[in-house]
């Protein structure tokens, strides 16, 4: 057996509940670690999934806003008029036949789906609003209709524009 030198504390070994003590801090530091890395990654899908929602809005809202104001063949209703299609977007030819519309995958403007957007929709609502307060409706024609186009995915929100369409002079 060997002696310890004098003024030498004597050896002792690590006990099994400091070994336990040490065992549940490091694995409260790694659960934490775990969780902020999940975090992260999940902030990070919802900025990616905000700014696809705006891009997939933006671009049905310049879609839309390139056609006339009013159908060219005198069509005075909101929504499609007599030979378009509600479920075939390339027949609409003025900005309110998009009224209710929606569609899931969103497709590009010859109508052809956007790749790897199956999980995606896209809805437009249109309404008649005053020149003075573009944000309430109008009863009647006043020479401005306000676009909303909503984008959600998987079924959830994820965001809603509205665009203004003036008559054409």
């Amino acid at each position: 057996m060997r002696k310890n030198a004098p003024n030498q504390p004597a050896a002792r070994g690590v006990t099994l509940i400091e070994c336990a003590g040490a065992s549940i801090i490091l694995g409260l530091l790694i659960t934490a670690g775990l969780r902020a890395a999940a975090g992260a990654g999940a902030s990070q899908a919802m900025s990616t999934r905000a700014l696809t929602g705006s891009l997939l809005a933006e671009g049905l809202a310049q879609e839309i806003l390139s056609l006339a104001y009013v159908d060219p063949s005198g069509g005075t209703t909101i929504g499609p008029d007599a030979g378009e299609s509600a479920a075939d977007k390339s027949t609409f030819d003025d900005v309110d036949d998009f009224e209710n519309w929606s569609e899931s995958p969103p497709k590009a403007p010859g109508g052809v789906a956007i790749a790897g957007m199956t999980r995606w929709t896209r809805s437009v609502r249109v309404y008649r609003a005053l020149a003075s307060m573009p944000e309430s409706n109008s009863a009647s024609e006043s020479g401005l209709k306000r676009i909303e186009i909503t984008v959600s995915y998987s079924g959830k929100f994820v965001c809603r524009i509205a665009a203004l369409r003036a008559a054409d002079p």
